[in-house]
């Protein structure tokens, strides 16, 4: 007589029973783990939003700034940051492009109260106030830093944001590559004779 004959032995099927509950096990405990992290990732996010985030895009928007910048005018000291952006109307730029002062864009950024403004000067705008709105770019800021890496880096800028969300502190940083090497004045000053000087700084 064949196995077939015989059928499933009581044996076999208690095996077979208790290799399904391990397995169901299994599965449960995976599945209870993702469901326990993804209402993790959930609540922190949570607690993150929508601060951290602007944090975030914040210390992006400021790395393309010194990216894109031609001249520093930074002040560590009262916290002012202003950087000049080149903005030309055809793509690559006419040599004149650079001969005159509307075809550039101030930005200034300063972190006051907490809050990480940015003012942006436009000159080519009749109306354009010494002062513009600022634009708030994120709260709940505790430190701005802008800073010249010391030779043989002097075209490399470091910049820092942290952000202050009680004992959960988060740092936002980076190197940027500028386009020039500030040598004109002080490292952080520019020539009086400069096509577009920096404005006024903005509170």
């Amino acid at each position: 007589m064949t196995r077939a004959e015989y059928g499933v032995t009581l044996l076999e099927v208690m095996i077979a029973s208790a290799i399904a509950a391990v397995i169901a096990i299994g599965l449960t405990t995976v599945e209870g783990m993702r469901a326990r992290t993804t209402e993790e990732i959930r609540r922190q996010a949570g607690l993150m939003e929508p601060e951290r985030k602007n944090a975030a895009l914040a210390a992006v928007h400021i790395a393309k700034s010194i990216e894109t910048a031609d001249r520093f005018n930074l002040d560590p000291a009262t916290g002012v940051y202003q950087m000049r952006i080149p903005v030309c109307p055809t793509t690559p730029p006419l040599p004149a492009c650079f001969d005159s002062g509307d075809n550039y864009e101030w930005r200034q950024y300063r972190l006051t109260g907490g809050e990480l403004r940015l003012y942006r000067k436009l000159p080519w705008l009749p109306t354009n106030p010494a002062c513009p709105t600022a634009q708030v770019l994120a709260r709940e800021i505790a430190v701005l830093t802008i800073d010249e890496d010391p030779p043989p880096n002097a075209n490399r800028v470091t910049y820092s944001v942290a952000w202050d969300n009680g004992p959960r502190d988060q740092v936002f940083q980076g190197n940027v590559m500028t386009r020039f090497r500030p040598t004109e004045g002080s490292p952080w000053g520019l020539a009086t004779t400069d096509i577009s000087p920096p404005p006024g700084a903005c509170p």
